[in-house]
């Protein structure tokens, strides 16, 4: 998975995309950012403050993913597996696979 960081590109692309899921058990910030790296977008991002983190991601066949916090004001640190949205155009097999 490739992470996007231009932050043009990266709200681009993302529209349109909506919620798919969940993350599996067990993924945590640190994981995440261990997996990908510090989030595209932060909390000085949101426009209306629903999304404190935000990583913009495209798999090897093109297709773009999400995953973010959505209206939690719990610490980042402390979110884990289902507090971990994940938004999409469709399926994307190789970020739950990745994630798992």
């Amino acid at each position: 998975m490739e992470k996007i960081t231009n932050k043009e590109t990266a709200m681009r692309i993302k529209t349109g995309s909506g919620f798919h899921g969940y993350c599996p058990d067990g993924v945590t910030y640190a994981r995440l950012v261990a997996l990908f790296g510090e989030p595209t977008f932060t909390a000085e991002d949101s426009g209306d403050g629903k999304v404190r983190v935000e990583w913009v991601l495209r798999d090897s066949r093109g297709r773009i993913a999400t995953i973010y916090d959505w209206k939690d004001d719990r610490p980042i640190e402390t979110l884990t597996g289902d507090d971990w949205h994940i938004g999409s155009h469709g399926p994307v097999p190789e970020l739950l696979t990745i994630l798992r």
